[in-house]
């Protein structure tokens, strides 16, 4: 009787220590796993701000790009307008004048 005893008492250490491997175990993974996800979100917040600073840049660059074409275009026609300028300016002068005098 005390044999069974005995061996109820062995297989019940054993059971327990097993638990506790398996309590150890689950909080290894749990530990784990939570690591796990703090590098995930860490990963995704490094590869938004990369897109992020990607799409500024193209935008930028865009930008860029459209504000030297208008102000390109916008020279040119200051220099039409100058050039206009200077082939008419001594027409509208006598123009203006002969109409204040009234010729």
């Amino acid at each position: 009787m005390d044999s069974i005893v005995n061996q109820i008492i062995s297989i019940e250490d054993k059971a327990q220590e097993i638990i506790k491997d398996a309590k150890a175990k689950q909080e290894e993974i749990l530990a784990q796993t939570e690591e796990d996800c703090k590098k995930i979100e860490q990963d995704i917040c490094s590869r938004r701000q990369k897109r992020l600073d990607l799409l500024t840049k193209n935008e930028q660059e865009l930008a860029s790009k459209k504000i030297a074409e208008i102000e390109a275009e916008n020279k040119k026609k200051t220099q039409t307008l100058n050039g206009r300028y200077q082939q008419k300016k001594n027409d509208w002068v006598n123009e203006i004048y002969e109409n204040i005098i009234g010729r």
